[in-house]
């Protein structure tokens, strides 16, 4: 009897944390990806905070003039990313990473 009501009371502790790691795991942190991110840049979307476009923009990635911190500031002032998204250290590394690796035909 008491062997039941352990496995019983295990049972439910344990569907009952499953769903929320699950969907902590699941749930992006914003709706923009670093790779989208890259790509509005690289597209132009950020022109009027100085970023430049196309040719340019891949230029200004290896020279180091753009970088994750700029992309995410301008794209918290068009309002595409929340302004959290400035100080979120795995954000802005995931976005540093992308542009390193040649994310977006950077390199």
């Amino acid at each position: 009897m008491i062997r039941s009501f352990i496995i019983g009371s295990l049972a439910i502790v344990l569907t009952s944390i499953a769903p929320a790691q699950a969907q902590t795991i699941d749930e992006p942190a914003y709706n923009l990806t670093p790779r989208n991110l890259i790509n509005l840049g690289r597209q132009g979307k950020f022109k009027a905070q100085g970023v430049p476009s196309h040719a340019r923009f891949i230029s200004a990635i290896r020279s180091g003039k753009v970088d994750a911190q700029i992309l995410v500031s301008s794209a918290i002032t068009n309002n595409r990313l929340p302004q959290s998204a400035i100080s979120d250290r795995d954000y802005l590394n995931a976005v540093n990473d992308h542009l390193k690796s040649g994310g977006c035909s950077i390199n």
